[in-house]
C-alpha cells in the first residue's frame, strides 16, 4: 500500500497499461486489470519499495517475491481459497529459505559470495503449488527459473537507484510466467542444483551446503527463521535502529543528548549498509538511505521512527539528522556471530556511556512485531497509499487476514485494497 506512491511505480504501471493483454488479474490501490504476470510485474517493486517486508536470515526477502506472483495467479486461476493461498506462501518460503541456506547466501556475503540471485524460486514454487502442478511439472518449473537471473544485481544498492525496486518486477512476473509454461509442459533443467555445471557449482563455488537443502525436511520449517521489519531500511541497520532506541528507552537518553553512536554488525550486513562510507554517510536518494546505517539509525534516534515520511528530501536534509549522522561510527563484528545481530554504546554529552548487545532485533523471531505490531504497520502504510483507502476497508482487511485459513476467496482481499 505505503509502495504504491513510491517512484518508479507510475512508470511500471503506464508500461503495464500500455502492454495490453488479457484483463486476469488486478494491479493493487489502482485496480486496473492487466495479463497476471504484468499485474505480478507492477505489484513485486511497490511490495519491495520500502523495504518493509520479511526477510530469512539466508534465504533473504520471501514475501515480496511470492506474494504478488502468487495474488495476481490467484486472480487469474478463480476462487482460491485462503488456505491454498496459505500453503503455496508456506511451499514457496520453505524452498527460497532451504536454497538459501545451501547458499549461504547472506552470512557467506562477506567472505564467500558476491551474488545473491535464487530469490525466483520461492516464487516459482508458490505458484507451481498454487496452479497444482504435478511432481514432474514442478520439476520443469524449476529448471526454467534456473534459466532466469533473481535479485543479483548489487550494485543498485551502491548507487541508489531504481533497480533495487524494479528487479522485483522481473522476478514476480518470470515467476508466473515458470509456472504457467511448466503447466503447459514446456520442459526445463533437472539438475538445477547439484549439478556439475548447476547452481550451487556455478554461482556459489567457493563455498555450499547442499546437505541443507533436504536437512529435516518435514520435521523442521527453515522459513520460521525469518523475521518480518518495523522499519523502512535494509535489515542490516535493524539491530543498531533497536539498540539505539533500548538505549535511549531504558535510560532516558535523547537525541539531543548524544555525543557518540557506535555501532558494532556482522560482516556481511556491514558491507550493505556502512560500506563506502562515502555514501553510506552521505546518501542522496532515498534507495541510498535506506542502505546506510548512520541515516537509519539518526533518523530513528531523532523521529522514533522510519517509514516513508522520514525518506522525504525535506526530512533526509534535515540538519539534527544530518548532525548525528556524523556523530555514529561503526566496527564489524567477528564473522562468527549472529549475522544479523549486533552492539551499540552510546556516549552522552554529559560523558556517560551506556551499551548494550542486540541479538534479537526488532520484528525477529526472537523480537516480533506481534499482531498488534502489524496491524499498526499495516495502518500506517495504508496512509501512505497513492489513493486513499477507507477505514472500513483497512479493518476488513485486518480481519480477513487474521481469519485467512476461513476466507473462500482471496480476491476478495484484492476488491478491499483497491481504491474506489
Amino acid at each position: 500500500m505505503a509502495g504504491s506512491a513510491e517512484a518508479p511505480i507510475p512508470a511500471l504501471l503506464d508500461y503495464a497499461r500500455a502492454s495490453g493483454g488479457t484483463t486476469e488479474s488486478r494491479v493493487w490501490v489502482f485496480g486496473d486489470r492487466v495479463p497476471a504476470a504484468m499485474a505480478a510485474f507492477v505489484n513485486g517493486p511497490m511490495a519491495r519499495a520500502l523495504d518493509l517486508g520479511d526477510c530469512h536470515p539466508e534465504g533473504q526477502h520471501l514475501s515480496e517475491y511470492i506474494l504478488p506472483s502468487l495474488l495476481a495467479l490467484a486472480e487469474a486461476r478463480g476462487r482460491v481459497s485462503g488456505r491454498e493461498l496459505i500453503a503455496a506462501l508456506c511451499a514457496g518460503g520453505e524452498v527460497q529459505s532451504r536454497i538459501g541456506n545451501a547458499c549461504l547466501g547472506l552470512s557467506g556475503m562477506a567472505k564467500y559470495q558476491r551474488i545473491t540471485n535464487y530469490t525466483q524460486w520461492g516464487a516459482i514454487c508458490a505458484a507451481g503449488r498454487l496452479l497444482d502442478l504435478d511432481t514432474d511439472k514442478m520439476w520443469n518449473a524449476i529448471g526454467i527459473g534456473y534459466s532466469i537471473l533473481g535479485s543479483g544485481d548489487l550494485q543498485c544498492i551502491a548507487e541508489g537507484n531504481h533497480m533495487m525496486r524494479v528487479k522485483h518486477a522481473f522476478t514476480c512476473a518470470d515467476a508466473v510466467h515458470c509456472a504457467r509454461l511448466a503447466q503447459a509442459g514446456v520442459t526445463g533443467t533437472r539438475n538445477v542444483f547439484l549439478g556439475p555445471r548447476g547452481f550451487l557449482a556455478t554461482n556459489y563455488f567457493h563455498k555450499n551446503d547442499p546437505a541443507a537443502l533436504t536437512a529435516a525436511l518435514g520435521a523442521k520449517w527453515e522459513w520460521l527463521d525469518s523475521m518480518t521489519k518495523g522499519f523502512a531500511c535494509c535489515y542490516g541497520a535493524h539491530a543498531g535502529i533497536t539498540g539505539v532506541l533500548q538505549l535511549m528507552a531504558d535510560h532516558g537518553i535523547s537525541a539531543s543528548d548524544m555525543e557518540t553512536i557506535e555501532c558494532g554488525l556482522h560482516p556481511a550486513p556491514f558491507g550493505l549498509v556502512a560500506e563506502p562510507q562515502e555514501s553510506k554517510w552521505n546518501p542522496r536518494t532515498a534507495i541510498e538511505a535506506q542502505f546506510s546505517l548512520p541515516f537509519c539509525v539518526a533518523t530513528a534516534a531523532v523521529s522514533g521512527r522510519l517509514m516513508a515520511k522520514e525518506l522525504l528530501p525535506d526530512e533526509m536534509a534535515r540538519p539534527d539528522i544530518r548532525s548525528l549522522m556524523t556523530r555514529i561510527k561503526a566496527h564489524k563484528r567477528p564473522a562468527d556471530t549472529e549475522t544479523f545481530s549486533g552492539s551499540v554504546a552510546i556516549v552522552t554529552k554529559s560523558g556517560k556511556e551506556y551499551r548494550t548487545e542486540v541479538d534479537h532485533p526488532y520484528g525477529s523471531p526472537g523480537n516480533p512485531l506481534g499482531w498488534a505490531g502489524e496491524t499498526e504497520k499495516f495502518r500506517n502504510c495504508c496512509a501512505l497509499s497513492a489513493r486513499p483507502i477507507s477505514e472500513k476497508n483497512i479493518e476488513a482487511t485486518i480481519d480477513a487476514c487474521r481469519n485467512l485459513e476461513k476466507l473462500d476467496d482471496v480476491s476478495k482481499l484484492i476488491d478491499l485494497v483497491v481504491a474506489q
